[in-house]
């Protein structure tokens, strides 16, 4: 097992899973790694969701948005994830959970907890848990989540992610692809 790097590699290694050539290469832990791309970014309507999201940090919608993403993963074993969305960016900090064999990503007052799943060539990411400011959600009201990365067309990698909420629909998604530079 990876004993430092990638925490997504660490987590699916813990499950005694295994990855794709070329999400393997993606979540190989090097030091630091850039990938560039192309995304559609959908927002879900509503003040309290508008105010999630910016909490949050993430992106104003668009379509056809150029995506520059840089991981720089840490002596600890902790990785930054820092995504510019055409100009917008997203920074997050992930690390591995050794007990719960998971990845915790913390951005803004939020903290989500990810179990993944290896299926089709692809890492399926279903949220655990998450704690805003430190106190957990019950899992009632807690936001639901579909997260993948795939291989695509000559070595892409492509990624869907969104995001809802029980009772207000949804918070956003964004898909797209990514090549290394």
């Amino acid at each position: 097992m990876t004993a430092t790097g990638d925490p997504f590699l660490r987590a699916v290694e813990a499950r005694g899973l295994t990855l794709p050539g070329p999400l393997a290469d993606f979540h190989s832990g090097a030091a630091a790694r850039s990938f560039s791309g192309e995304c559609s970014i959908t927002r879900g309507r509503g003040a309290l969701i508008g105010l999630l999201l910016r909490l949050g940090g993430f992106p104003p919608a668009g379509e056809g948005v150029a995506i520059h993403l840089e991981l720089r993963t840490g002596s600890a074993g902790q990785t930054q994830w820092r995504r510019n969305f055409g100009g917008h960016e997203t920074v997050s900090s992930l690390r591995f959970d050794a007990r719960r064999r998971a990845v915790v990503e913390r951005f803004g007052p939020f903290r989500i907890t990810m179990v993944p799943e290896t299926e089709d060539q692809g890492l399926d990411l279903a949220i655990s848990r998450i704690a805003v400011l430190g106190l957990p959600l019950p899992r009632w009201i807690a936001p639901k989540s579909s997260t993948r990365e795939s291989v695509y067309a000559a070595g892409r990698i492509r990624f869907d992610v969104s995001a809802s909420l029980p009772f207000l629909g949804m918070l956003i998604r964004y898909q797209g692809w990514l090549v290394p530079e």
